[in-house]
């Protein structure tokens, strides 16, 4: 494979890995935080759903409107924070959905909270007015002039009328009865246990209507009362009308108890759904983890055998070149021995200068021509033998401006070791020797 087209696919590969990583690490990045976002929108949901219950018990107690505002405002956040994991919900859209539905219902019933709880409290308050109108006549109008009498009764040492004796017996009765209905009403109030004060409503009537009986028998031979047949009909008419407070206030306990049925069942499914969804969340959490770790390790892996690839066909180009570089060496070596071969089998001197003509071979035939030795001759340029009468200026251009191909003929005048001189035809031309450019020359003694 050519060498251009391995660095391509290399470079391609490296690139295509790093845009995977990113790419694989921005997709379970994002689905790792739209999960935790998801888990915490839907634990604050739960919370807030648990914080409404105690605050709609102390609403239909009380029905304190600051109790009231906060269950609107956790209504409505939990809506907006149902609504804002929709877009990223992914699978999981149909239980948001669903939970989002229960909340409708759940608020639906909840506003029907309102208005009986208002009542209620209204009602209460005009129990408690009516209540006290009921003791404080009773007390000011029938037990205070009966203890009266009774009192003249006794500083006179008289007997006590046993008519009197009976009727304030009874009186205190009422007001005892009157009292046990008052805890009563406020138990129901708290506690809102209808059927137990059903149950004991019952007796307190029947006591009450007893009380009463005996005080309409008693009051035909009390003379010291003035008008006890028309206090008997107010306290009568008081009654009834608490009688008919009570029976509106537990009407709407009744219809609140209905309603509170119904958001119980709705609020266990919502708890279901969203005890499902969180485990599905945390589920999916665990298991993107993993898919993470197992992605990152499968990618690491084929990472390291893709440069484990990358590395043998590197060593093995690195290895075929290596013999390439050996075998070029080689056939250079080869080449250069064939050239000395040649050069000493020659008929004349054969000098290789370089370009700037210190000599780098000789022949055998130079070194006698000249009287010099192998090793002085490597170590002379070409200069040094030259004549210096011959214009060596004139040589020199022609031997910069040799083209490989084009050899050329001069003659010169050549001096030996000894300082005589003989005139030579010199031949020259470009070779390349031992990857370097060099100056082949031929010289050949013209003495006639």
């Amino acid at each position: 494979m050519n060498a251009n087209i391995k660095v391509v696919i290399i470079v391609i590969s490296a690139i295509s890995a790093c845009l995977l990583v990113i790419v694989s690490q921005e997709f379970f990045h994002t689905s790792e935080l739209n999960n935790h976002l998801t888990l915490s929108h839907i634990n604050a949901v739960v919370i807030l759903l648990e914080n409404i219950l105690p605050l709609k018990s102390n609403f239909v107690q009380n029905a304190d409107i600051a109790n009231w505002q906060r269950i609107t405002w956790s209504i409505e956040t939990m809506q907006k924070k149902l609504e804002s994991i929709l877009p990223f919900a992914g699978d999981r859209k149909d239980k948001i959905r669903q939970l989002r539905q229960k909340l409708d219902d759940y608020n639906g019933l909840l506003t029907q909270l309102y208005h009986p709880a208002i009542n209620i409290k209204e009602k209460k308050r005009m129990y408690r007015e009516a209540s006290l109108l009921f003791s404080r006549e009773l007390e000011e109008r029938i037990i205070i002039p009966v203890k009266r009498e009774e009192g003249n009764f006794r500083k006179s040492n008289k007997p006590i009328d046993p008519v009197i004796s009976q009727f304030l017996s009874n009186t205190y009765d009422l007001q005892a009865f009157h009292v046990k209905n008052q805890v009563l009403f406020l138990v129901l109030a708290f506690h809102d246990n209808i059927e137990g004060y059903k149950e004991e409503k019952k007796e307190i009537v029947s006591v009450v209507e007893k009380a009463q009986k005996e005080l309409r028998f008693l009051s035909d031979e009390l003379t010291v009362i003035p008008e006890i047949h028309s206090t008997l009909d107010s306290l009568e008419n008081k009654r009834l009308l608490l009688n008919n407070y009570e029976r509106e206030v537990i009407g709407y306990f009744t219809h609140l108890k209905d309603i509170n049925v119904q958001l119980d069942k709705i609020g266990e499914r919502f708890f279901l759904v969203s005890k499902e969804l969180l485990i599905k969340i945390d589920n999916d959490i665990t298991f993107m983890s993993y898919m993470n770790h197992v992605f990152n390790w499968g990618l690491l892996l084929c990472i390291l055998c893709g440069l484990g690839l990358l590395g043998f066909f590197l060593a093995r180009d690195i290895i075929h070149f290596m013999r390439h570089i050996k075998d070029a060496q080689q056939d250079l070596q080869e080449s250069e021995e064939r050239f000395r071969r040649l050069i000493e089998q020659a008929a004349d001197a054969m000098f290789l200068c370089d370009i700037d003509g210190r000599v780098i071979e000789v022949n055998n035939l130079g070194c006698t021509t000249l009287g010099y030795s192998r090793e002085e001759m490597l170590s002379l340029c070409i200069d040094d033998f030259e004549d210096v009468t011959v214009d060596k200026i004139h040589k020199k251009a022609i031997r910069d401006n040799l083209v490989p191909g084009k050899p050329v003929t001069i003659e010169g005048v050549y001096t030996r070791k000894d300082g005589t001189t003989f005139p030579v035809e010199m031949r020259m031309g470009v070779i390349v020797f031992s990857g370097k450019t060099a100056i082949l020359g031929c010289a050949r003694d013209i003495t006639r």
